[in-house]
C-alpha cells in the first residue's frame, strides 16, 4: 500500500482562507476606524465656543461681535485648547484692526477663525502660554498669522478678555 504524505511545500487550503479573512478584516477596521477619526469633531485640538448678537460673518456658528467702533476692537471668540493631555487653555479673543477694517474683517471671517487654528495646530503641544513670554509670543504669532490671511497690517494687536489655563 502506499502512504500519502502531506507535502510541507503545498500550501494548506484553509489555512490560506483563515489568513485571507484576518487580513481583511485588519484592513476592513482600520478604514473604519481612520474614517470616524477624520470626521470626528472631538479629534481636534481647538473649539470655538463663541457667539454674540452684535455679530457680523457669513457664518452663524462662526460669528465676530463689534466691540468699540471707535478703536475698532472686534470679538473673535472663545476657544479651548489642549495644551496636555491633561491641562487645557480656556481663552476669549479681541483684535485690535486698523481703521475702517469692519468690512475686510466681515469679509474674512472664516479666513480669520482658520487663521487662528492654524496657529494652534501648527504649533502642537503647548507650554509656553503659561508665561508672560509665552503669552506674548502667542499673541505676535496670532497677529502674524491672521494679517497673513487679511493683510499685512491690519491686525494691530490681540487682546485675551479671559485666559485660564486648567
Amino acid at each position: 500500500m502506499k502512504k500519502s504524505h502531506a507535502n510541507p511545500l503545498k500550501p494548506n487550503k484553509s489555512i490560506n482562507k483563515i489568513v485571507l479573512a484576518a487580513v481583511s478584516f485588519i484592513i476592513i477596521f482600520s478604514i473604519a476606524l481612520l474614517v470616524s477619526t477624520t470626521r470626528s469633531k472631538k479629534s481636534s485640538t481647538v473649539s470655538y465656543l463663541g457667539s454674540g448678537s452684535h455679530a457680523f460673518g457669513k457664518s452663524s456658528s462662526r460669528m465676530f461681535i463689534v466691540e468699540s467702533d471707535e478703536d475698532n476692537v472686534y470679538y473673535l471668540g472663545e476657544y479651548v485648547v489642549n495644551l496636555t493631555h491633561n491641562s487645557k487653555l480656556l481663552f476669549q479673543l479681541s483684535v485690535k484692526c486698523e481703521e475702517d477694517s469692519f468690512e475686510m474683517m466681515q469679509d474674512s471671517s472664516v479666513l480669520v477663525q482658520n487663521a487662528i487654528l492654524e496657529v494652534f495646530a501648527s504649533t502642537g503641544s503647548l507650554r509656553s502660554p503659561r508665561t508672560t513670554k509665552g503669552k506674548k509670543a502667542l499673541k505676535e504669532k496670532l497677529v502674524k498669522q491672521i494679517n497673513s490671511y487679511v493683510g499685512s497690517g491690519v491686525v494691530e494687536e490681540i487682546y485675551f478678555k479671559k485666559y485660564i489655563i486648567q
